[in-house]
């Protein structure tokens, strides 16, 4: 919940500070890959978003580089793709395009 929070206020043009924010949200993505329990549906979908919205900003930008949120990123959905698991095939097969398109900006 905190992360979609962060996500909006990042997104939001009217926020004067929100491009600040990009970088505290770099960090909350950061740690919501590294303690996520388990990817499902509705966590992934939040996680491609979240980079989506912080990679817009330049600062943001430069947050997910530093923190390699794409090289994380890639590793994650390789094993999601490696998987049998019905749940991860279930990711793979709803948001490949999505996520491909997030793993080019993060490049």
């Amino acid at each position: 919940l905190t992360i979609q929070f962060l996500c909006g206020i990042v997104a939001c043009p009217e926020a004067p500070s929100g491009k600040e924010y990009a970088s505290v949200m770099a960090t909350a993505i950061l740690m919501y890959m590294i303690t996520a329990p388990e990817w499902g549906t509705e966590n992934w979908e939040i996680l491609l978003q979240s980079i989506n919205v912080v990679a817009e900003t330049d600062l943001g930008k430069a947050s997910l580089s530093g923190y390699e949120i794409g090289k994380r990123l890639e590793e994650e959905w390789e094993e999601l793709c490696d998987s049998e698991e019905s749940t991860k095939r279930e990711i793979v097969q709803n948001f490949k395009e999505e996520t491909e398109m997030t793993l080019r900006l993060t490049r």
